[in-house]
């Protein structure tokens, strides 16, 4: 179910080709040029990589090397 109870309420979901994003990504492609390519949110773009399961760390992030 979309949104609310009421028809047509909610926010209205991103109209991209989740198949194409994942493949820019492995490309080498960054979150926020992928999502500037297609003309959504990063923010959303992240919401849809973060669902699938394929949000991952940076280097930045890493521990000490681990």
């Amino acid at each position: 179910m979309q949104g609310g109870s009421r028809k047509n309420s909610g926010r209205k979901p991103i109209e991209i080709d989740e198949r194409r994003a994942f493949h820019l990504h492995d490309q080498g492609l960054s979150k926020k040029e992928i999502a500037a390519r297609f003309g959504v949110n990063y923010n959303s773009l992240r919401t849809i990589f973060r669902k699938a399961g394929s949000l991952t760390a940076t280097t930045k992030r890493k521990l000490n090397g681990v």
